[in-house]
């Protein structure tokens, strides 16, 4: 890898004061500068085009998107947004391009996703009595394995079409608000998609609208640096919750943090970025929505007897950083 002297003058500057290196989940995982922001910065701004490989690809790849960088930075340097114009430029044709090619298209194709889930714990049992305890194959397997990654059988949107209890979501519904249900509640743990469901309709008095259409928020696809899927999946999402101005309720902090940069999608289409910004004002993340709820109508979920002794915690890194929300999750 050949470090050149071919600044470019339209990257932000990064003072290299380091501040990054504090908070970078990676950088304190792997100590390598190049991990860091301030390492990405500089190998950016300095390595030709010619001389960006699959080692170049593997670093700028090794970033989570999670923003902590920006929110120590001095100069509110968006490293994020750098990454992922980055990796815009990887080769398709490049081992992490195609992977995550893989990955965006399983979360944009459900039935593909399915199947993927179901490929992967078949291939673990096959090979699960050939590798050896510290294989690391063995051990990117086992996030396939069964007693690891269970997939439903159903996802929450199917079952509620095969049940025939799929909310009306007309104009004229008792629907107080729409809920972006999100990947992982759709087809991974359906069961977070019944408890926001269940827990909305025990506060408002009725059950949240679910159009059936929506999809991948597009996120993945973003982080991937495909631009273009991004956008279609956006749009499919603003479509199918069109015709109401319901709030848009989502119980996914990395979906809620995502939803809200809609309009930053289509900057060269006026007209999908002012439905974007439409959509955008609508979407509530689900503790600010239930906290606000229960102020509303005291009494109306909380009951005697009902404590619990302890709770375990974690702000997201998409509702921590950006849009700093960490109170209402804690009260």
């Amino acid at each position: 890898m050949t470090i050149t002297n071919t600044q470019n003058n339209r990257l932000p500057q990064c003072v290299k004061c380091g501040a990054c290196t504090t908070v970078c989940p990676v950088y304190r995982e792997t100590g390598r500068e190049s991990h860091s922001a301030r390492g990405k910065h500089h190998i950016m701004a300095h390595l030709a085009a010619a001389d960006r490989t699959g080692a170049y690809e593997d670093l700028v790849s090794k970033c989570l998107l999670c923003g902590a960088c920006r929110e120590i930075c001095s100069r509110d340097l968006d490293t994020p947004r750098l990454v992922i114009e980055a990796r815009r430029q990887f080769s398709r044709l490049s081992s992490t391009s195609f992977l995550k090619h893989i990955s965006t298209q399983a979360l944009a194709n459900p039935r593909l996703l399915s199947g993927l889930l179901t490929a992967g714990s078949a291939t673990d049992r096959l090979l699960s009595g050939l590798l050896p305890a510290d294989s690391g194959l063995r051990l990117r397997l086992a996030l396939c394995r069964p007693e690891v990654l269970k997939p439903p059988t159903s996802g929450y949107i199917d079952t509620l079409r095969s049940t025939a209890s799929l909310p009306d979501r007309g104009p004229d519904t008792a629907a107080a608000c729409s809920f972006f249900v999100g990947c992982l509640a759709n087809y991974l743990k359906p069961e977070i998609g019944a408890a926001t469901a269940r827990l909305t309709e025990r506060i408002v008095g009725s059950p949240p609208a679910v159009p059936e259409d929506q999809t991948c928020c597009g996120m993945a696809a973003l982080a991937a640096g495909d631009l273009k899927q991004a956008r279609q999946l956006a749009k499919k999402n603003i479509a199918a919750f069109a015709g109401d101005t319901r709030p848009i309720l989502t119980s996914c902090a990395s979906c809620y943090s995502h939803l809200l940069t809609y309009p930053d999608l289509f900057e060269q289409e006026p007209d999908w970025q002012k439905r974007a910004r439409e959509f955008a004002g609508r979407v509530r993340e689900f503790t600010r929505f239930f906290v606000a709820a229960i102020a509303a109508r005291p009494g109306a979920y909380f009951r005697p007897g009902e404590n619990l002794d302890r709770v375990l915690y974690h702000d997201p890194c998409h509702l921590r950083f950006r849009v700093h929300i960490t109170a209402e999750p804690r009260q």
